[in-house]
């Protein structure tokens, strides 16, 4: 059951996300002892806004989806969604591992909402809000990111880039693979990357980021890749247009288009425990770093993309 919001009357505005519209979404930095602070960075405006929001302090961002996020406890099996515009929270069952990346198949008010989640195992895990507790479904392949397309759920699955896709039968999933044709692309010749998958205006992207052979960390490049469904092939995009994607290091990403003065066809990415922001432009294939906020300290810093649907400029 839904709690209900604390009004800002009620609520100092230090405690509150920025009160300011925007048709992309913010970069939001957890930081400080315990991730007590959270930073928003409009990255249009090079602005950044440090708040402390109590339901965000030493949590964990799982996922967001429809305007929600999933947040968990560091220290306990606290698990419960987060309205960032209206502050609402909704508790879900408890979850006892903190490594998942998850999304939601419909906003909360929707009968059809499930909470999806992919735990450390490569394992599914899930529940409708007001369950008592997770269910467990365990699948052969190596699970990787996974989104929405058309009403479908999808998963990514290694080392073939393969499509799972899913739908609930009951109180279970029903998994159908999509397998794919292996091809000349990259994506099947360079081991080292981390992989989004990604709807894009009704298709389905891939976005991979080589990591250097050096630190095993560090982008040097990045490959973006539109599947062909009747081929069952992924097939390299050179160009995104007037538009933006925006990547998190846990495997989670979107995409908008580009207003005010945000790249177009490019990709924003960060890296986890690291302060900077960086640019990809897909066209002369250059990075731009730029730092959102300093006074965020590189250890334990979170960062993470979340839409606010708030209209008002106080």
């Amino acid at each position: 059951m839904a709690k209900e919001a604390t009004t800002e009357e009620e609520r100092q505005s230090y405690s509150l996300p920025p009160c300011i519209s925007q048709p992309y979404p913010w970069l939001v930095i957890s930081h400080g002892k315990y991730n007590q602070r959270q930073t928003f960075f409009s990255v249009s405006q090079h602005r950044y806004y440090t708040k402390i929001i109590p339901e965000m302090r030493n949590k964990l961002i799982c996922g967001s989806s429809f305007g929600w996020l999933v947040l968990v406890d560091r220290v306990s099996p606290n698990c419960f969604l987060l309205n960032l515009s209206s502050m609402e929270t909704i508790q879900l069952p408890p979850l006892n591992f903190k490594l998942a990346i998850g999304i939601l198949t419909a906003p909360p008010s929707d009968p059809n909402c499930r909470i999806l989640l992919i735990d450390g195992n490569h394992d599914f895990i899930f529940c409708s809000p007001g369950d008592s507790e997770f269910s467990k479904q365990k699948v052969e392949d190596f699970l990787y990111s996974m989104t929405t397309l058309g009403g479908k759920i999808y998963c990514l699955t290694l080392p073939e880039y393969s499509l799972l896709t899913m739908e609930f039968e009951g109180s279970s999933l029903r998994f159908t693979k999509l397998n794919t044709i292996r091809n000349e692309s990259n994506i099947f010749h360079i081991e080292d990357n981390r992989s989004y998958l990604i709807e894009f205006f009704g298709e389905m992207l891939l976005v991979c980021k080589y990591l250097s052979l050096k630190s095993f960390e560090w982008t040097h490049d990045i490959g973006v890749f539109k599947f062909d469904f009747c081929g069952r092939e992924w097939v390299e995009v050179k160009s995104i247009g007037d538009n933006a994607i925006f990547l998190t290091d846990d495997f989670y990403g979107t995409c908008y288009p580009v207003v005010d003065s945000i790249t177009r066809n490019s990709i924003y990415y960060t890296y986890s425990e690291d302060k900077n922001l960086y640019v990809y432009d897909l066209e002369d294939q250059s990075i731009t770093t730029h730092l959102p906020c300093p006074i965020v300290s590189r250890p334990c810093s979170l960062h993470y993309w979340c839409m606010l649907s708030t209209a008002n400029t106080s």
